[in-house]
């Protein structure tokens, strides 16, 4: 490795004028751990690290023009490749997958040798490729798609991916320019607790199905213990109609999203576009602009530890939230004789009447003062269903509701 102005290179060249691969990093400091291995003849090299969290593995392949010599190059790729690493891979393939669409000119029916081994490769790994033309003769009569990026799967399914390629005037080959962002928005930190969206409780189907529920899971309390254990699982039931009803909605959404995507990809392709194709992509670039804002703003970035420091990185902050959260609910050991002490400090109490008027059971109007009380997209439980659920079907529930409370108050 070698060390400049903001940047670490890892370069490796043994024949001059021929190969030589390189990985150029900017801003080393925020790739920890990063070791790399490479062949005797300068035609791969790799390189480790981990990045936000990710562990990821950069590979610069330049693979031989001669055919035979390129077979044997992809045959013994694998040792490079197998890892439980991302895998982030570009370079000069020098050959075509698809000769239709990879090469304009020239002799149709050269240039694919190898590619068997290379399509073997690209799915054993699960591994994206991204298309366009990047080398041509100097007249430009003859272009080829040789140099190529191949990212996992998985990585252009959880962030975003940008390309472009312009022309590089000192070189044959252009310039392709691939933007990955793993912002800490699209860490993988699991699906989180559930939540009803609210705009659900408009949704007359919805509706429809949650109150014929209700009315048939009113004769099944006999069934349980008692009224807690029975509007327990009611509620159980009730969230699993609603999560029934988001999963088709979601499926749907999926599909159009899809369909706009592949839209988008093949215009993308395109050399010439129209005006209202230059319309369609600004319009989709600002609807994924809007998604990555959102994402951004239901993401924690940065957290102050226990002990004093500013936490980045996605593990130290749900380390830390676990922490917290584990400590704030434990039992502490408390003074009973001070305890008692500052009891018998307190000088005002409650006269009868006022004592009377906490006795009792607890009333319809007094339930619904406390639910309306309640913040906004609030749940007072961990079953996800808000204050807007019980308000919008507080007429069907209200009589259960209030049994259920009184159950819980007095037992």
């Amino acid at each position: 490795m070698e060390q400049g102005v903001g940047t670490e290179r890892v370069l490796e060249s043994w024949l001059a004028n021929s190969c030589g691969v390189g990985i150029l990093l900017r801003d080393p400091d925020r790739f920890k751990h990063c070791t790399y291995r490479c062949d005797a003849v300068g035609r791969i090299i790799s390189l480790d690290c981990t990045f936000n969290s990710q562990d990821l593995r950069f590979i610069n392949i330049y693979a031989p023009t001669d055919g035979t010599k390129r077979i044997e190059f992809f045959q013994s790729l694998d040792t490079h490749f197998v890892s439980h690493r991302r895998f982030i891979i570009g370079g000069d393939f020098n050959c075509m997958l698809e000769l239709a669409k990879d090469k304009y000119g020239g002799n149709p029916a050269s240039g694919d040798t190898g590619v068997l081994h290379l399509k073997k490769l690209i799915q054993r790994f699960d591994l994206v490729d991204i298309w366009q033309f990047t080398w041509q003769t100097k007249r430009g009569s003859i272009k080829c798609r040789l140099d190529r990026f191949y990212f996992s799967s998985s990585l252009v399914r959880d962030y975003d991916v940008e390309t472009d390629i312009t022309i590089y005037p000192y070189s044959d080959h252009d310039f392709v320019r691939v933007l990955l962002t793993v912002d800490k928005a699209s860490s993988n930190v699991g699906p989180g607790v559930w939540k009803l969206n609210v705009s659900l409780l408009q949704v007359q189907e919805v509706r429809e199905q949650i109150a014929s529920f209700w009315e048939h899971w009113k004769d099944r309390k006999s069934d349980f213990g008692n009224v807690a254990e029975w509007w327990d699982y009611g509620k159980l039931r009730v969230k699993s109609l609603f999560l029934k009803y988001s999963h088709k909605a979601s499926r749907k959404r999926k599909q159009e999203r899809a369909t706009i995507l592949n839209r988008y990809r093949r215009i993308v392709c395109k050399t010439n576009l129209s005006e209202d194709e230059v319309k369609e992509l600004d319009l989709v670039k600002s609807q994924m602009e809007t998604e990555k804002r959102r994402a951004v703003k239901k993401t924690c970035h940065a957290l102050r530890t226990s002990d004093g420091r500013r936490g980045t990185e996605q593990d130290d902050i749900s380390k830390e939230q676990v922490r917290f959260y584990k400590e704030l609910y434990s039992k502490v050991p408390t003074d009973k004789v001070a305890q008692d002490r500052l009891l018998n400090l307190l000088d005002r109490k409650l006269t009868n009447e006022q004592r009377d008027s906490c006795e009792g059971q607890l009333t319809v109007g007094e339930c619904l003062v406390a639910v309306e009380s309640m913040a906004n997209v609030k749940t007072p439980g961990s079953d996800g269903l808000p204050k807007e659920f019980y308000l919008s079907f507080w007429d069907l529930l209200k009589e259960d509701f209030v049994e259920m409370a009184n159950y819980c108050f007095f037992s």
